[in-house]
């Protein structure tokens, strides 16, 4: 299944930062942030309750490639069916 990359931000780490930093572990890539899009809520039988920032951003600098995370990667004008339900249903 499909899944847009993403992370912890890390304990005073400003979102930015953060956000370069995730992009760079599991892309290979440098971006620059161009706007905030939205938020996805990730609600789980087991209490849990995950907030997720969305994001839009240029490649700056290199080329995506996969990582341990996910070895294939994918651009898709919208969400394929084929993605993590929270994500499908945002």
């Amino acid at each position: 299944m499909w899944h847009i990359p993403g992370g912890t931000i890390l304990f005073k780490e400003p979102i930015l930062h953060a956000i370069k930093r995730i992009v760079k572990e599991e892309l290979g890539i440098k971006v620059k942030v161009i706007k905030h899009l939205g938020v996805i809520e990730y609600l789980k039988e087991e209490g849990r309750h995950t907030i997720t920032n969305v994001y839009l951003a240029k490649i700056k600098e290199g080329s995506p490639r996969g990582s341990d995370q996910a070895k294939e990667i994918g651009y898709f004008k919208k969400l394929t069916e084929n993605c993590v339900p929270p994500q499908k249903n945002s």
